[in-house]
Order: structure tokens, then C-alpha cells, then sequence
């Protein structure tokens, strides 16, 4: 072979190597085409500042549209905004507007999710806080800062972010709330769980081979105080939990504490049977999205956490900081104030960073880690499983339109409203005149409910049989082979 034919091979393959390494090197710096940052529980002041906010605002480009902030509840600590009259009215709004103050002027959408705290921390007066609160953000000039869901209603609200990026929020504190909330005789979208449930069945599915954030105050994962962890610190010196500097030993007695919250939890912690029951619902709920990755708040410290083909991402760390542990499916924890962000790039992927934030209000990158997209859930999955929903739902073939939950309650399509890029109506399966109907699942009620509320009650999960108002009714506990027939409530 001629010296020139040889030269001409080698130039050709040198050439393609370098094409083909400026090619990678591309897929590997795809820039974002959506960026979602996280901030969680920063409802109290240091020193005057809201450090962390302030933080993530240095970050955005203030022209930079395709940037949404979230703020996921507890934005006024201890017990959300009360009224003018009350002593410390000033002082709440105060905290809101610092907040919110560092992405005055931005184009990034800014959107305000209720915590249990922002609910008069589970009190009786929360209703009346949360409607408080929103009325005090839309009150504000612009549209660029939005709270969601609007009027303690429990949502989901479904937010497009660009072609490929839907946002999801749910008030997720509605459901735990033990006390007046907006139900059926509300203007709320969704005036039920089950309500809740075929909505975000609804969504899942026209969504699926999209990306999906679905953001709550409450974290789905945690190994957090939240998540049943306690030390010996709280053992011998239980108060401290209430503060700081109570440093009084109860050996023994003190243990009572973290060993029956760690166990059995309140309805605020993941192990208590409300909260468990939520978390597995909105799950089941949403199978059918290739792509869901879970956000929350609640425990103060930030995690990335990893359950089969799931993320969750705690990022509550917004002023306050408590203890954290590794578990095998933590890719990352922390127990210092930061918020969280999430990257999805042009390749498809997403990227998840963490950021930790010093009392000046510096931050520092604490830990990246880029996830390929979703893997559809198998077939199987989708056709099958052991949930009600599952069997009562037939899944459409491929570019059929979701028929949505076909249960007793025969839900119909109602308007839905984006509030992206511009407020407008928001759909969502939900209306129904009917308040109780034969075959409708109340799950998990609340051990302490009183009977006199016209509700069929108990631990487990109970079935109304017959009867379409309070009486009469047949009542059954899911799990138990034992019956109470003809309850007249």
C-alpha cells in the first residue's frame, strides 16, 4: 500500500476519534433544560436573614425562565401566619417576605407548598392559617410567586414545566389533618383521598413518558427524626428533643419516648399507619409514570435516597438541622441547613446536587449524581398488582386516552387548571354530589374518631357495604375475619 494511502487510513481514523470524542464530551456537559430547586422548612430567621434562600438565589440567572423554586412547607415556623391581632402577625409576615425577597425581579417561577406547621402545626385553627397564608402570597405584586394548593384544598396541581417536565404538588398535610378541612361541600377539585387518588392516576398516566416531579411537605422516604431515628442522646436525655439546652437525664423513662415513637409514631412520622397509608397510595397511584422522582421536606437534614428504580430527595433543611443516618439505600445525607436541586439535561438524563450553606449564607456543592431516565415499569406492574385501583382500572392500549379509575363513584372529568406559564382552569378527576356511596374504601381512619361524625371508624381500613348516607351501615376491618353488621352512626 502506497505511503499516502497509509497516511490518508490514519488521518481518517484520527479523525473520527476526535469526532467522536467531542461528541461524548458533549453528552457528558449537556447543559439543563429545566432546573428545580428545592428548599424545605426555612419558616424561621437567622439573625434576620433566610440564609438558604438567599443562598439559592445567588445561583439563577435572574432572566433565566427555565428555573422553578420550591419552597416545600413550613414556611413559618411554629404554627403558620395568624391573624392581625395576634402579637406575633408582624413577625410571621416578616418571615415570608424574607424569604421570598432574594427572588424579587427573577423570571424562576416560585411556587409555596402548606407543611403541618403552616397548619397551625396539626391544630384546630390550621384551615384558617393556610387560607391566611395564601391569600397573603397571591397578594403579592407579579405572578411569578404562586401558593399551591390554593384554599387548604389537597390538590394535585399539575404544572408543565417546558415540553418534557411536569410538576406535581400535593398538600399532603390536607390528608393527615385531624381537624375541619375543606371536604365535600367544598370548592375544592378534589374533595376526597379517593378523589386525590384517580386524579393523580390521571395524571401518571397522560404524563407517563414524561418526567415528573411530585413535591409534598411530607417526605415518602426519610431516615431522618421522621423516619423513627433516635440515639442515645435521646434515651437518657429525652427533652432535648423539645431543646437544645434541657439537659435533664430520665434513664429509663426516658426511653418510653423514642422507643413508641420510633415504633408505632405519630400521624407526623413515617411509621404511624395514616402516614404509611398515604405514602403507599399516591405511590400506587402513580405507577404508571416511566420517570417520578419524590421531593419532600419535613425532616430537617437532606438526603437522596434510593427504593428499587424510586428517588426520593429530602431537602429540609432550610433553617433548621436534626440528626440523619445511612441506611443501605442512602446515596447521600446530611444534617446541615442547604437545599437540593435537580438538573434535567438535554441527553435526557437528570442530575441531583446537593448544596450545604454556612451560617453567611455561602454555599457549597456537597455532593452531584446523574441518574439516566426512568425504566418503564413492567407490564406486568401496570396490568396487575393487588390494589383495588389495580383491579378496577383496565389499562388502554397505546395512544388510547386513559379512561381514569372506574370505581363505584364514577368519577367525571372536571376543568383543571395550569398554572404554568399563566394561571388558567386546572382539570382533574374529581366531581361527585354524593357523599358516601355503597363499596366506597374509607382507609385508615383515625383509631380516636368519634362515631357521631356519621363515618364508619376504626384502625383498619373499612368498607361502607350499604347505605348511601350515615345509616344504616356495614362495617368490616380489612386484615380481621370478624364483622360488625347494621352500625347505626
Amino acid at each position: 500500500m502506497p505511503f499516502s494511502s497509509k497516511l490518508r487510513i490514519v488521518f481518517l481514523v484520527l479523525t473520527a476519534m476526535f469526532v467522536a470524542a467531542s461528541l461524548s464530551a458533549q453528552e457528558r456537559n449537556a447543559g439543563p433544560r429545566q432546573r428545580v430547586i428545592l428548599i424545605g422548612d426555612a419558616g424561621r430567621l437567622l439573625n434576620g436573614r433566610a440564609i438558604v434562600p438567599e443562598a439559592a438565589a445567588s445561583m439563577i440567572n435572574p432572566g433565566d425562565s427555565r428555573v422553578t423554586v420550591v419552597f416545600l412547607g413550613d414556611n413559618v415556623y411554629d404554627k403558620g401566619l395568624p391573624g392581625e391581632e395576634d402579637k406575633n402577625y408582624s413577625e410571621s409576615v416578616h418571615i415570608l417576605q424574607r424569604q421570598l425577597a432574594p427572588f424579587e425581579g427573577y423570571k424562576a417561577a416560585v411556587y409555596m407548598i402548606p407543611g403541618n406547621h403552616d397548619w397551625q402545626k396539626g391544630g384546630p385553627l390550621g384551615w384558617d392559617r393556610i387560607k391566611r397564608q395564601a391569600a397573603w402570597v397571591d397578594s403579592l405584586p407579579g405572578d411569578r410567586v404562586v401558593f399551591l394548593p390554593q384554599g387548604g384544598c389537597p390538590g394535585p396541581e399539575e404544572i408543565t414545566l417546558g415540553d418534557s417536565v411536569v410538576l406535581v404538588i400535593v398538600d399532603t398535610q390536607w390528608w393527615l389533618h385531624p381537624f375541619e378541612k375543606p371536604g365535600e361541600d367544598s370548592d375544592c377539585d378534589c374533595k376526597n383521598r379517593e378523589e386525590v387518588l384517580a386524579a393523580l392516576e390521571d395524571i401518571a398516566w397522560r404524563n407517563r413518558h414524561k418526567k415528573i416531579v411530585f413535591a409534598a411537605h411530607h417526605a415518602f422516604r426519610t431516615h431522618g427524626i421522621h423516619g423513627g431515628y433516635f440515639t442515645l442522646k435521646q434515651h437518657i436525655f429525652p427533652l432535648t428533643d423539645l431543646h437544645p439546652d434541657w439537659y435533664f437525664p430520665l434513664p429509663l423513662v426516658g426511653s418510653i419516648y423514642p422507643l413508641s415513637r420510633g415504633v408505632f409514631g405519630d400521624i407526623q412520622d413515617l411509621q404511624h399507619p395514616e402516614y404509611r397509608y398515604m405514602v403507599k397510595s399516591m405511590e400506587e397511584a402513580m405507577e404508571a409514570a416511566e420517570d417520578v422522582t419524590w421531593v419532600g421536606g419535613h425532616d430537617h437534614a437532606l438526603q437522596l435516597l434510593r427504593d428499587k428504580e424510586r428517588y426520593y430527595i429530602v431537602s429540609g433543611s432550610g433553617i433548621n438541622m436534626e440528626r440523619v443516618r445511612t441506611a443501605s439505600n442512602t446515596l447521600f445525607a446530611s444534617g446541615k441547613r442547604g437545599f437540593a436541586e435537580i438538573l434535567f439535561l438535554e441527553n435526557g438524563n437528570k442530575e441531583i446536587r446537593f448544596f450545604e450553606v454556612d451560617t453567611a449564607g455561602n454555599a457549597r456543592l456537597a455532593f452531584k449524581k446523574e441518574l439516566p431516565a426512568g425504566a418503564r415499569p413492567a407490564e406486568a406492574e401496570l396490568a396487575g398488582g393487588t390494589s383495588l385501583r389495580r383491579k378496577l382500572r383496565q389499562r388502554p392500549a397505546m395512544g388510547q386516552e386513559s379512561p381514569g379509575r372506574k370505581t363505584s363513584l364514577q368519577r367525571k372529568m372536571c376543568q383543571r387548571r395550569t398554572v404554568w406559564p399563566e394561571p388558567a382552569r386546572r382539570k382533574s378527576l374529581c366531581q361527585s354530589g354524593q357523599k358516601r356511596h355503597p363499596g366506597t374504601v374509607l382507609p385508615w381512619p383515625l383509631l380516636l374518631s368519634t362515631m357521631k361524625r356519621g363515618k364508619c371508624t376504626g384502625f383498619f381500613s373499612v368498607r361502607i357495604i350499604a347505605g348511601s348516607g350515615p345509616l344504616p351501615l356495614k362495617c368490616g376491618f380489612s386484615g380481621l375475619k370478624k364483622k360488625w353488621e347494621g352500625w347505626k352512626l
